[in-house]
């Protein structure tokens, strides 16, 4: 129980918990082992986590498919705007994790086909198929970041973003 304990603290200093959130567990779990002195054949509860179950997943691998979604579009066209979407609005309301990764996410694909329609135009002088490369680049760099970053937990603001959302 005190490695519960342990792990609930690095939660709540990693920012992954709330102190009420903390303070709640912490009854629950000092609640528990008083219980199993009074009752020792008493079934132990699921250790808390700290994270929520989307579709079976924690919150950060919720997230991290989040990000990771993009890429469906390469398996079926439109389906890389589509999943994250799809994803976002399941999510958004059971977790403000996935809401703000969600958005992000959209955020980004938004400003990301802005930005191809410019270079599609700029296409005509010459310059614009540099900056589709660079764009399709950028994107991959930036999705890959964003997985990375919501797998540990930490929201990855996308840079060149429109903030639409």
């Amino acid at each position: 129980m005190y490695e519960d304990l342990e792990r609930l603290t690095a939660l709540r200093d990693k920012g992954a918990i709330t102190e009420e959130e903390f303070q709640r567990e912490k009854k629950r779990i000092l609640d528990e082992i008083e219980n199993k002195k009074s009752a020792p054949d008493a079934q132990q509860a699921p250790i808390y986590t700290g994270r929520k179950k989307l579709w079976g997943m924690d919150e950060r691998g919720y997230c991290t498919l989040l990000h990771i979604s993009q890429f469906a579009g390469i398996i079926i066209p439109f389906a890389g705007f589509v999943m994250p979407i799809v994803m976002w609005l399941m999510g958004k309301d059971d977790s403000s994790m996935v809401d703000q990764h969600g958005r992000m996410v959209i955020n980004w694909m938004i400003s990301f086909l802005i930005w191809c329609a410019v270079s599609g135009v700029l296409v005509i002088i010459g310059i614009g198929l540099v900056g589709l490369i660079v764009l399709a680049i950028l994107n991959l760099i930036f999705v890959i970041k964003g997985a990375i970053k919501a797998n540990d937990g930490e929201l990855y603001k996308y840079p060149l973003t429109i903030n639409i959302l």
